[in-house]
C-alpha cells in the first residue's frame, strides 16, 4: 500500500471499520491524508489533516504528514 495510495485508502477505510476509536486513529488520519495528497485529492487532505493539527498540535505526526506531502501543512 506504500506505492499504491488506493490500495492504502481501502485498508485505510477497513481499520476505520474495525477499530473506529481505536489507538491508532490520529495515525490512521495522517496516513489517509498523505494517500489523498498523493492522489491529488487536496481539498480532501487539507481538511483530514487540518482537523489532527487542531486535535494534537504537538504530533510528531504534523512532521511525517510535512514531509510526505508538504502542501498538507501550512507553516
Amino acid at each position: 500500500a506504500r506505492s499504491d495510495p488506493d490500495q492504502a485508502l481501502e485498508l485505510l477505510d477497513e481499520h476505520a471499520r474495525r477499530f473506529s476509536k481505536g489507538a491508532l486513529l490520529d495515525e490512521r488520519e495522517a496516513l489517509r491524508a498523505i494517500a489523498l495528497c498523493k492522489l491529488d485529492r487536496l481539498a480532501e487532505a487539507r481538511m483530514i489533516a487540518a482537523a489532527l493539527i487542531e486535535s494534537r498540535p504537538r504530533s510528531l505526526l504534523i512532521d511525517r504528514m510535512r514531509d510526505a506531502c508538504p502542501a498538507l501543512v501550512a507553516e
